[in-house]
């Protein structure tokens, strides 16, 4: 099963993955992350279900 995945699955995905506006997407989710952590973790803590920490 493994072969086959090496063999037949992997090359056609790597070749779609290596197109340029794949390459594009992934840059510029990448690029995008740490913002987009560092958003998530205000918006938790935002809305933490305990007060002290929510007033805070």
């Amino acid at each position: 099963m493994s072969e086959f995945i090496n063999d037949k699955v992997i090359p056609p995905v790597m070749s779609f993955i290596n197109t340029k506006p794949m390459q594009a997407l992934k840059d510029g989710l990448l690029y995008s992350m740490p913002l987009m952590i560092v958003g998530s973790v205000f918006l938790l803590l935002q809305q933490f279900p305990i007060a002290a920490v929510g007033e805070f």
